[in-house]
């Protein structure tokens, strides 16, 4: 099977990637804030939990 020659990386080539990696960029922005609120809600968790521990030792 014979190589085909590559064709040229077009302006809109550049602009199509450029919007997959805001995208990309957005998506893990929303999973870093979900992981933050899920940290926060893991936090508050464990303190009433130790509470719980403190008020039945």
């Amino acid at each position: 099977m014979r190589q085909r020659e590559a064709r040229a990386i077009s302006a809109e080539d550049y602009d199509a990637a450029r919007a997959r990696a805001a995208r990309w960029g957005e998506a893990q922005e929303d999973q870093a804030v979900a992981a933050d609120e899920a940290a926060t809600t893991t936090g508050a968790l464990d303190a009433i939990l130790a509470r719980r521990r403190r008020a039945s030792a």
